[in-house]
């Protein structure tokens, strides 16, 4: 019977978990609205002369008595008749408004730290999953109360701290940081599907731009200025068939080599590039331009238009080519580029979700571009640099005659 006991009282702390708080959540709220003071409206005595507070040093001789106790300030009374709640917090007229709270993402895991008011704790540091809230104890937090669980939360699991021992464990993270690479840390320290979530996070942060108001002059180098197409200016005109007619390496433009690789740089109509983010940083490469080797026969123009569909889900026409072939990266391949333009945007939305090779795109201007491609730990990072900065000289070019 005891042995049941423990475990029905657990249980039924687990099912009245949710219940206990939206209802006190619900009640506190009542009050308030009524400008009542309502913890001394609380501390009224019941008929039956039962405290609303536990005594000093009060235990309830069960393990539910105790957790609810300890989460909510609640106890069970005597013969478990009956079960009195008192909200530990104190909510007063403009309090609880515009409280603090931060979003953390660490390589061990991503959190939300809020206020705990409601709980009785002074934080809350609240997680997707319990494996996120294990590491930061085992890491850095081993103060931090144990996982709670709340069904139905926007965060499931949560555990209980202080501020100041939030503040110790911040320490120890900033002291502990040694890459020079978010992502590729959180891929290899936690895993590559939740570098591909973090990555999609910084991908959406991106389109945070500076008020433009405070922005301070900046001198750009001419190569660095991003090419704005005006809507009254004519655009680069398609040469896609041109260029199939053509042997840039029988022309002598492009080395022969049988370890080619053909690709596309693409511009869209603010001048800036398309990257791609390859699946688990493959090669070591973390943002770098659509590539691949031909099938048997197949003309490189369509190897380059195939690779960047595949890879991207764009479909753009070719308007050039880069000079040059470059090489450089693990494989030694001989890389070729066509310079192509974003006429149609993005044709193929699940293009990417098919291709396993690619994680994520986005659009980056020159110096962002310098920035994403910097990230890369494979030697083929300055290969790309070359290509970049190739591509963005003879882009002006072209830009420079449809002016």
């Amino acid at each position: 019977m005891h042995a049941n006991r423990g475990v029905e009282e657990l249980a039924l702390a687990g099912v009245l978990e949710s219940a206990v708080y939206n209802a006190t959540t619900a009640l506190v709220r009542l009050i308030h609205a009524t400008g009542i003071d309502w913890q001394a409206w609380l501390g009224a005595r019941s008929a039956r002369g039962a405290s609303w507070s536990p005594p000093t040093g009060h235990t309830s001789g069960s393990p539910a008595g105790d957790w609810l106790t300890e989460r909510f300030g609640a106890f069970w009374l005597k013969g478990r008749q009956k079960l009195w709640i008192q909200p530990v917090c104190t909510v007063g007229r403009g309090q609880g408004k515009g409280r603090a709270q931060m979003w953390l993402f660490t390589p061990d895991g991503f959190y939300s730290v809020v206020t705990a008011d409601e709980f009785g704790h002074p934080l809350q540091v609240r997680a997707r999953c319990d494996d996120d809230l294990d590491r930061l104890r085992s890491s850095y937090f081993p103060t931090l109360g144990e996982n709670v669980h709340i069904p139905g939360r926007d965060y499931p699991v949560r555990a209980f701290t202080t501020h100041k021992e939030f503040a110790d464990c911040l320490t120890k993270i900033a002291m502990a940081i040694d890459y020079d690479n978010f992502k590729s840390a959180v891929a290899v320290r936690h895993s590559s599907e939740r570098a591909h979530v973090y990555g999609n996070v910084w991908s959406d942060c991106r389109k945070i731009k500076q008020n433009s108001v405070r922005k301070p002059p900046q001198r750009v180098l001419e190569t660095e200025k991003p090419f704005v197409v005006d809507d009254h200016r004519t655009r680069p005109v398609s040469r896609t068939d041109e260029y199939r007619g053509r042997d840039l390496q029988r022309d002598g433009i492009w080395e022969e080599d049988k370890n080619s690789r053909y690709g596309l740089v693409v511009f869209n109509d603010e001048g800036q590039v398309l990257l791609r983010e390859p699946a688990n940083h493959f090669g070591g490469y973390v943002w770098t331009f659509s590539k691949g080797r031909p099938n048997k026969g197949e003309h490189p123009v369509d190897t380059a238009l195939r690779e960047t569909l595949e890879e991207t889900g764009y479909k753009p026409v070719i308007i050039g080519h880069i000079p040059q072939t470059f090489r450089g990266g693990s494989v030694g391949s001989a890389n070729k580029f066509y310079l192509a333009y974003d006429t149609e945007r993005q044709v193929d939305s699940t293009a990417v979700e098919r291709n396993k090779e690619t994680w994520n795109i986005t659009w980056a201007s020159h110096e962002e571009a310098v920035e994403l491609i910097s990230q890369t730990t494979d030697a083929g990072r300055e290969r790309d640099f070359k290509t970049l900065h190739a591509a963005y000289d003879e882009y002006a070019k072209i830009m420079s005659d449809n002016g």
